[in-house]
């Protein structure tokens, strides 16, 4: 599932997100601090997608394996985090395999790129870091150890219903708020969006000085 998501380019799974920002590196870190989910993601979020989608569900095993995504929440963040320490260690070091081995932190990042194209990939292996810090190393509270203790059903969910909470925004519009749909649309359907407004709005005469800027652009990023 982790590298599933990594496929749809997901940085961030709920168990740990990477940081491209630091750049030249790319830093493995403890999933970043989000509003806590409640209610409103169960309801407006989880059920609404169910029933969008003709699915059938049993209330009361809805709320259980809701209840449970919420108590491995808590956990996980009950984790510590020991910012003050922060060593990094690359992901291809040994000690990572051996004390996360149920994490395949290799195959997560070839499929955030893409695993066909080998010398990228490699180029970003090299590049990225993972915090030594209690929350992926430490002898006994750890996440590897929660892991370990989690049932399938439970980590299962816990993954899909942190994925939906990450867009539960984007399916959601307040009717008072109709303005931002333009935004949301961009921002989610950024190819499709464009291509609509260079179709009914773009001066054809401005192709080629675009080109230009693009190509300049894309020389510069590889610099």
């Amino acid at each position: 599932m982790l590298i599933n998501l990594a496929k749809l380019g997901k940085y961030d799974n709920g168990l740990f997100t990477f940081l491209p920002q630091s750049a030249p590196w790319i830093l493995v870190v403890p999933a970043i601090e989000r509003s806590e989910p409640g209610e409103f993601l169960r309801n407006n979020g989880i059920e609404k997608i169910l029933e969008a989608n003709g699915v059938q569900f049993d209330q009361q095993t809805l709320d259980d394996d809701f209840d449970e995504f919420m108590t491995f929440y808590e956990k996980i963040r009950r984790i510590p985090v020991d910012t003050q320490s922060m060593n990094t260690g690359h992901i291809t070091e040994q000690i990572e395999r051996n004390q996360i081995p149920s994490i395949d932190f290799e195959k997560i990042v070839e499929n955030l790129i893409d695993s066909q194209k080998k010398k990228a990939v490699e180029m970003v292996k090299n590049k990225t870091l993972i915090h030594k810090i209690v929350f992926f190393f430490g002898k006994n509270d750890n996440l590897e150890t929660l892991i370990q203790k989690t049932s399938k059903r439970v980590l299962a969910n816990f993954l899909i219903i942190n994925y939906i909470d990450l867009f539960t925004k984007s399916l959601l519009i307040d009717p008072d708020d109709v303005g931002k749909c333009d935004e949301m649309a961009t921002d989610n359907l950024p190819e499709a969006g464009f291509s609509v407004i260079v179709k009914n709005h773009f001066d054809r005469e401005n192709i080629q000085i675009v080109s230009d800027l693009v190509e300049e652009i894309k020389i510069v990023l590889k610099n």
